[in-house]
């Protein structure tokens, strides 16, 4: 059995998968830039600039228009 979990963009109670962060709809909704440095320093195991780059990404998601 795969193990689930919520998206991770304020409000959302979108399930996902394992090893995804957010829903599609919140993760494409992101910028460009930020989607890539969230994933680089989660290739790169620096865990203290990935949750930064989170905290940012969760932020802007609630700061913006992106859905809900």
């Amino acid at each position: 059995m795969k193990h689930l979990h919520k998206c991770d963009a304020p409000g959302c109670d979108q399930i996902i998968p394992r090893g995804k962060l957010m829903c599609r709809e919140h993760w494409f909704a992101l910028p460009a830039p930020l989607r890539r440095a969230i994933n680089e320093n989660w290739r790169e195991r620096r865990m203290g600039a990935w949750s930064e780059c989170v905290l940012e990404a969760r932020g802007w998601l609630a700061q913006s228009r992106a859905p809900k």
